[in-house]
């Protein structure tokens, strides 16, 4: 029996698509608040930056600690993502949860019916589950 036969796909594949979203918030998190900082600059907020800089303390170095535990998330799965072999697969996981597309407009960019999508977005999970490491075995629970 192969590795791949031990594995509860549906409930991999249900694993996939948490991890999958709980990155592309992180991602939206992220992109848009880089984008912010990048777009605002008043002779205030550098004053106030100066100010939270001097009141440094342990909360305010947890939250940077945890931003970057978040970006290495962020980068750990685009990395996975990069590995897929699968054109169609790249694609859709890339519009899905980078590009933030809805199934209708993936369903338009890569050509497909919403079953030929469904199947494809099944399959891309599947092997996206094996790339993060969180595929779940047969009568194993993935909570």
């Amino acid at each position: 029996m192969s590795y791949i036969d031990l594995l509860d796909k549906n409930k991999s594949i249900q694993a996939a698509r948490h991890e999958m979203e709980h990155f592309s918030d992180l991602y939206k998190l992220h992109e848009f608040k880089d984008i912010y900082e990048i777009g605002s600059g008043t002779g205030n907020d550098s004053v106030i930056s100066i100010i939270n800089c001097l009141n440094y303390d342990a909360k305010e170095i947890n939250k940077i600690d945890r931003r970057d535990r978040q970006l290495e998330y962020i980068q750990k799965v685009l990395k996975a993502i990069s590995k897929l072999s699968d054109k169609d697969e790249l694609e859709y996981i890339y519009y899905k949860y980078v590009k933030f597309l809805r199934n209708i407009e993936i369903d338009e960019m890569l050509n497909k019916s919403p079953r030929s999508r469904a199947r494809l977005a099944s399959k891309a999970l599947f092997n996206m589950a094996l790339l993060l490491n969180v595929e779940v075995y047969e009568g194993e629970d993935k909570a």
